[in-house]
């Protein structure tokens, strides 16, 4: 624990220092009437919610996030590495899930802009559907400790892929809203971890695998419907300025 808490306060002082000699003074200009808290961003957050069609298409998609997560650091951490392996081990496994998440996340966040967000939509989609199948049906063996690395990895490579595509899609889509975008992204968000977290002690492992397949198919399917939407607008465009 004390090794923990040091690593955590490391960190912490480390990125104060990185925050106070590399980033720019951000300049703020008060205006007068202004709070911290909006009631007016709020009203716009439920106003774009309620009016934007691809807003409430990406919901699915937003919440899986949020399950996505919460269920590698919960549900996989305790049903399988500590039942199968013991707790000890649980930080050695999730380090694979950490250095994968952070190489694809650098890798594919430059990438999009070549080959665009479908490509990695739809790896996101085998990789994170292929191993929740596999997890409804593999029986852990303790003496093949490699598979639980190679699971944690490949999570984190479909983590990466939805953790960075849906914030460049939510920029493309809603630029000229990006507060009240961006507030629903993180609204919706915490809605799958705190649904995840809710129910991973009263249900079992496989009726929890379930849910995150089944909003990992209704996000991709809302998702496809946003790409046929966005493209029939371009053609639409290209025809009048034609």
């Amino acid at each position: 624990v004390n090794i923990m808490r040091g690593i955590y306060l490391a960190c912490c002082i480390l990125a104060i220092l990185i925050i106070c000699i590399f980033l720019d003074n951000i300049r703020l200009e008060k205006e007068t009437g202004r709070r911290s808290f909006s009631i007016s961003l709020v009203a716009e957050t439920l106003r774009h919610c309620w009016l934007s069609t691809e807003q409430k298409l990406l919901i699915p998609l937003t919440i899986y996030s949020g399950i996505e997560q919460a269920f590698i650091l919960s549900s996989y951490t305790s049903a399988y590495i500590t039942c199968s392996l013991g707790v000890w081990n649980i930080g050695y496994i999730m380090i694979s899930f950490g250095v994968v998440d952070a190489i694809c996340s650098f890798s594919f966040g430059r990438m999009v802009q070549w080959v665009g967000h479908i490509p990695f939509f739809v790896l996101a989609t085998i990789v994170h559907g292929g191993l929740q199948i596999f997890l409804l049906v593999w029986t852990p063996d303790p003496n093949k400790v490699v598979i639980f690395y190679v699971i944690s990895g490949l999570w984190g490579m479909g983590d990466a892929v939805i953790q960075t595509q849906i914030n460049a899609l939510y920029g493309f889509l809603f630029s000229d809203n990006t507060e009240a975008a961006f507030a629903n992204y993180r609204l919706w968000e915490s809605v799958g971890f705190v649904m995840t977290f809710l129910y991973s002690t009263h249900v079992n492992i496989a009726i929890r695998l379930y849910i995150c397949l089944g909003f990992l198919f209704f996000g991709m399917t809302g998702y496809a419907v946003v790409e046929v939407i966005i493209r029939g607008r371009s053609k639409k465009s290209f025809k009048v300025n034609k």
